[in-house]
């Protein structure tokens, strides 16, 4: 039997943010919490539990997550026994903690920084070719005044806690041992706070930051950064800047292809001709227009569209017939278009050798040559 979807289990898509697949994650660990049935049932909600864990341990880190996705709906390549019966299965339960209320016992001494969003606009050109730019991103970090202590004296015990970071708390079903909420976790209190960071530690700085933009990227797609979020105690958090691409004013994409529109005349229409458009990396593609085509036809011209890896969009164009204006034509061109319909009635009243599109063709010939 097919393995359940990591993603199925949490109720969540492929595309999901962390943000959502978190959410998710513990929206379920409250629901089908063994402490909350008799039992009867509390097998099935062990089992349920363990499954809503396994999927949010793979899913909530990057990597594992990517190393899953590439291994499709079954479970990637990694060891789901790590997930069975047994002392491992707890290992997970500071983090269930964590989750619901901010910190087990090593929350705060093992505290890492929050990760960052932003959204950059680029141009369809820059996502076809691939880009290099640099953005400066407002991030926590650590004051260089204290050195992220957050005071400019020793530390001192905390009267809370009595220094150990940690008090016993209950939550519901749940006793917990949670991270000192008056120093943070950190079992110390500082006397007289940093003037520079408010006694935070850290303090708010733009930093310039290169990102390179791969070819081929999609709107709304992310790039992460590894550790160029907010500073941290244990670590930084990451950065993940959101791909936006600005409407182009005569490509529209659709994945790796892409779509635009000319104007033709009747004659060209009527004839067969070549007209001549600029591709999306400014090369100029000669297309041929059949004999008698219709306006909305829609022509491809292959491997014209976005690059993505190895392989090449196409390009459609849509061919529209413009139709001239009385306001805008000759008295000439009016007798002309005036002559053009009384062939066209008598062909199609009268049987001849000749057919209504031939005579059509020879009146526009006879009108442009």
């Amino acid at each position: 039997m097919n393995k359940k979807s990591y993603y199925d289990v949490l109720g969540v898509s492929k595309t999901a943010t962390q943000e959502e697949i978190t959410k998710a994650y513990r929206s379920l660990v409250k629901k089908h919490h063994p402490d909350r049935f008799e039992d009867a049932k509390k097998k099935e909600a062990e089992d349920r539990f363990k499954e809503i864990s396994e999927a949010y341990t793979v899913l909530k880190d990057q990597n594992k997550r990517t190393q899953y996705d590439h291994g499709g709906d079954e479970f990637g390549g990694f060891d789901s026994s790590q997930f069975q019966q047994g002392s491992s299965f707890f290992n997970g339960m500071d983090d269930i903690f964590s989750s619901f209320f901010g910190g087990g016992q090593k929350q705060s001494t093992n505290q890492a920084g929050r990760d960052l969003s932003f959204d950059l606009e680029i141009t369809l050109e820059q996502a076809y070719h691939g880009h290099q730019t640099k953005v400066k991103i407002p991030k926590l970090a650590k004051c260089e005044k204290c050195k992220g202590v957050g005071s400019m004296e020793p530390p001192v015990k905390c009267n809370q806690c009595q220094g150990k970071g940690t008090l016993h708390v209950r939550h519901g079903f749940f006793h917990v041992e949670q991270a000192c909420s008056n120093c943070n976790g950190t079992g110390k209190t500082i006397k007289v706070k940093c003037r520079f960071c408010a006694g935070n530690g850290r303090v708010k700085k733009d930093k310039e930051i290169s990102i390179t933009i791969p070819q081929g990227i999609e709107n709304g797609q992310e790039i992460r950064l590894v550790g160029e979020g907010d500073e941290g105690v244990s670590r930084s958090g990451d950065l993940y800047i959101r791909i936006r691409i600005a409407k182009h004013k005569e490509f529209t994409r659709v994945k790796s292809d892409l779509y635009c529109s000319v104007n033709i005349s009747p004659v060209q229409a009527v004839n067969s001709s070549e007209i001549q458009i600029s591709s999306i990396d400014k090369k100029m593609i000669n297309i041929k227009i059949p004999e008698g085509i219709q306006s909305e036809t829609k022509l491809r011209v292959a491997t014209h569209g976005m690059v993505i890896g190895r392989s090449k969009g196409n390009l459609y164009v849509r061919v529209v017939v413009q139709t001239p204006s009385k306001k805008t034509m000759t008295a000439e061109e009016i007798n002309l278009w005036s002559a053009l319909d009384k062939i066209s009635n008598q062909s199609n009243k009268t049987e001849t050798k000749t057919s209504s599109f031939e005579n059509i063709k020879n009146m526009f010939n006879k009108w442009t040559s």
